[in-house]
Parts: C-alpha cells; sequence; structure tokens
C-alpha cells in the first residue's frame, strides 16, 4: 500500500506516481494488478517538463557565471547584478509559474519575491534607492492584492485560496507599517498608507467572508478543536 503525502490518500495499486495529482507515491511497490488505467500522456508531460526545466536551470547558470566573470573582469560596474536577478525572475516566471503544478497562492508568492528582488537590484546597481520604498515597493504590494482580489472574485476553487491569500494580505499590511513607523518612507508615505489601509481591508473582508474556511484550515493545520 502506497500513500501520496500531497493528496493524503492511500492507493492500492503497482503505479508509482498518484492517479489525482499524478506525484510520486511514497511506500513500498504492491505487486498486484493495476486498479486505474496508465496515464501515459501525464507521464510524458511531466518528463517533458523536467527536461525543459533542467535545460533552463544550466542556461541560466551558465549566463549567471559567464555575466558575473565577465563584469568583475571589466572593473565590477555591477551591472551583471541586474542581469542576475532578471535570470532569477524568468527562471520563478517560467518554473514556478508557467509549468508549474503549483497553487496560486504559491506562483504569486514566487513571484512576488522574484519581483521585488529585481527591483531591488536595481536600485543596488543605481545607488540611488530612495525611490524603492516609498514608491516602488507599495506599488507592488498593492498589484498583489488586486490580483489576489479578483483571484478570489472570479475563482471556482477560491476556497482553496482563502487561507493563504489571507496571510499574505496581513504580510503585505505588516510591511508598510513597518516601513512607515520605521521612517524608511519617509518623506513620502501616501502609496504606504494606502497599501495598509487596501490590504488591511482585504484581509478584513477575506476573514469575514471565509471565516469559517479559515478557521477550518487552521483546526486542519495545528490540529486543534
Amino acid at each position: 500500500m502506497k500513500h501520496c503525502k500531497h493528496c493524503n490518500v492511500d492507493v492500492n495499486d503497482t503505479k508509482d506516481y498518484c492517479p489525482l495529482c499524478f506525484n510520486r507515491l511514497e511506500g513500498e511497490r504492491d505487486e498486484r494488478p493495476a486498479l486505474y488505467l496508465e496515464r501515459e500522456n501525464n507521464n510524458r508531460g511531466r518528463k517533458n517538463s523536467h527536461i525543459l526545466r533542467n535545460i533552463f536551470l544550466f542556461l541560466a547558470i551558465c549566463t549567471l557565471i559567464v555575466c558575473t566573470f565577465v563584469d568583475y573582469q571589466t572593473g565590477w560596474s555591477r551591472w551583471s547584478v541586474i542581469v542576475d536577478f532578471s535570470i532569477l525572475y524568468v527562471w520563478i516566471l517560467v518554473a514556478h509559474t508557467i509549468i508549474s503544478r503549483r497553487s496560486a497562492f504559491e506562483k504569486i508568492f514566487f513571484q512576488l519575491i522574484g519581483l521585488t528582488c529585481l527591483l531591488l537590484s536595481v536600485a543596488f546597481v543605481g545607488g540611488e534607492g530612495n525611490w524603492f520604498i516609498p514608491y516602488v515597493l507599495p506599488s507592488v504590494m498593492l498589484a498583489t492584492t488586486t490580483v489576489l482580489v479578483f483571484i478570489l472574485m472570479i475563482s471556482k476553487e477560491r476556497n482553496l485560496y482563502v487561507s493563504g491569500f489571507f496571510i499574505i494580505f496581513l504580510l503585505l499590511a505588516v510591511v508598510s507599517v513597518v516601513m512607515v513607523f520605521a521612517g524608511f518612507s519617509a518623506p513620502f508615505t501616501l502609496l504606504n498608507n494606502i497599501n495598509i489601509m487596501y490590504s488591511g481591508l482585504a484581509a478584513l473582508g477575506t476573514l469575514l467572508f471565509g471565516f469559517k474556511i479559515i478557521k477550518a484550515d487552521l483546526e486542519k493545520k495545528f490540529h486543534l478543536g
């Protein structure tokens, strides 16, 4: 009997992958006849995605090394930092968003982290980072909140995203609160203040309309109740 940790189900079959999510199963192989049909197309698609991901990763690493080496040999003007983070962002876009089977929560989270790192690298190379915290960072967070709100409004699988999006809304609001009260966004605090209100209201709305879902997820996660 094998077990799928992603679906939390036991699979009584000879296959090495779950018939629901197609991830690899854990446990000993069962030699009894198969209980469900082969899914060669799914296997082939997973193998192709894995090969493409490895090819892209190899090319990305080679490009990172070459650009950093050339920049270092030509006086270290730090232009390679932007290139490196741009490649990192493209890697996240391709491997963790386009060809990935990850949830919407994970995809948006990785996109937010990747885009923030890319913009930080631009600020680092430019030497003038005064525009990043007051203008760029809150704008990215406002855009992220807007995208998440639209997903919750139009997605038929919104129940799967409620808890994760609620956490993101809270984190985005907390980041702006820290930026404002620590003085990092001075003297222009308008966008961070707007983000505090916007993300805070999004979190409040998610909590009010999805309270039962969030409560059930917390009880399941921490084994409460």
